[in-house]
């Protein structure tokens, strides 16, 4: 699972997946699903930095309509908790949605690309990656 900033940055790291995937065929077995509220449109997902780049992924028109529909057309409007079982997906993006309450014992990892509010949203994004499985944990700093 990546947690990202922002459902902006959940959109662009799909796009982004998929075209590496597409470009690594090595890599055709795994699928990524993306998780976030509502609609984003071309215009609200675009970085000040896009116009530097040509013909690159994060190139879109800025009436491009993003809903978790349109970019997870495989799994035809299924519930993600439930498309994220199937063998296929091997990885979930998301801006806040499923980051915390979501008990998926396939889930073995998480990457978090976003500042966490407080200690209590630290503790419950950490539940989601360790559900009840027995955990070791190593401080890498003497701070959260």
């Amino acid at each position: 699972m990546v947690v990202t900033s922002s459902r902006a940055a959940a959109i662009r790291y799909k796009k982004a997946f998929d075209r590496y995937i597409e470009q690594h065929s090595e890599y055709g077995f795994i699928h990524s699903l993306v998780a976030f509220s509502g609609k984003m449109t071309g215009k609200q997902v675009m970085h000040r930095d896009d116009s530097e780049f040509k013909d690159d992924v994060f190139i879109v028109d800025e009436n491009e309509e993003f809903t978790e529909q349109s970019m997870n057309p495989d799994v035809q409007g299924q519930d993600l908790r439930f498309a994220f079982d199937r063998p296929e997906y091997r990885v979930m993006l998301v801006a806040d949605k499923f980051q915390t309450g979501f008990d998926q014992p396939k889930l073995v990892a998480m990457y978090v690309d976003k500042k966490i509010a407080n200690h209590v949203e630290i503790v419950q994004t950490f539940s989601v990656s360790t559900g009840r499985r027995p955990v070791r944990m190593r401080s890498l700093s003497s701070t959260l």
